[in-house]
């Protein structure tokens, strides 16, 4: 089954996207901090992108290992965390913090935490 998924990636990596897909994506995502946005979803970034969730999640999934969804989870995570351990956030509330981060609420953060056992990346 590995195989399988690695034959899959490794097509859709170099014959289904195109390079420019793939730094647009990157670009709107990583330089922009789509993940910040609240409101941020498969749906809409695919929209932004004038391509299909079908093909954002391949392009998610080839490139960064995890579907969208969850990369979005995984860049706010450390965006949190970065953010807790600055001096200049100190005085802040975690509530605060974390609606800067994307998330709705420190409630849906840990929810969000809780629900997938991978936000942790290194």
């Amino acid at each position: 089954m590995p195989v399988l998924s690695y034959l899959r990636n490794l097509v859709g990596r170099y014959f289904l996207t195109t390079p420019d897909k793939k730094n647009t994506f990157d670009h709107h995502f990583f330089d922009l901090k789509y993940y910040v946005h609240q409101n941020s979803s498969t749906e809409k970034f695919a929209g932004l992108l004038n391509i299909s969730s079908e093909e954002l999640d391949q392009i998610s999934t080839s490139y960064h290992g995890v579907d969208f969804t969850t990369l979005i989870h995984q860049y706010r995570y450390q965006l949190l965390i970065k953010e807790l351990k600055n001096p200049i956030n100190s005085s802040l509330p975690i509530e605060s913090i974390t609606k800067l981060c994307g998330f709705e609420s420190s409630v849906s953060f840990f929810c969000n935490s809780i629900k997938s056992k991978n936000l942790i990346t290194h």
